[in-house]
């Protein structure tokens, strides 16, 4: 049955990645970051349950204080990344991605501190200037960091 038999075989890998899966999630930091609000059903996650049943360890993380310590010549080249990564238009206005491309870096450092494996974020949006800019200019960093 194991030689050649394609059936069997796909079985097994499909086993096999399960474990991996698994091995993954039960050696992950998961990074958290925001805050949830009552009715929020649609991306909740219960942590400790999470934990309980595939293990691994959960971060809380704040990105804005990181973004102050970015230079502008990592800007400078976290834009040419992103030119080479992504179709930016030319209509993008270039300060909106300096402040991506800042944010983005700050990203990487948050992962690299807390040595993240994945990385979880909401904000609502109120009460935090620097959470805000920060959030509402994260989508490029996070897609890099995919």
């Amino acid at each position: 049955m194991l030689d050649d038999d394609p059936t069997a075989w796909d079985e097994i890998s499909g086993w096999i990645e399960a474990a991996r899966v698994g091995y993954v999630m039960e050696h992950n930091r998961l990074g958290v970051m925001g805050h949830y609000y009552g009715g929020m059903l649609d991306i909740y996650s219960d942590l400790t349950r999470q934990c309980a049943g595939f293990g691994g360890h959960v971060e809380m993380v704040e990105l804005a204080s990181l973004r102050a310590d970015v230079t502008p010549a990592e800007i400078r080249d976290r834009v040419a990344r992103f030119r080479e990564a992504f179709d930016v238009q030319p209509d993008c206005p270039e300060e909106e991605l300096e402040r991506a491309a800042r944010t983005s870096v700050a990203l990487d450092r948050l992962v690299e501190t807390h040595r993240l494996g994945s990385m979880a974020y909401y904000y609502m949006g109120k009460g935090s200037p620097a959470n805000e800019d920060a959030i509402s200019s994260i989508i490029l960093g996070t897609s890099l960091l995919t």
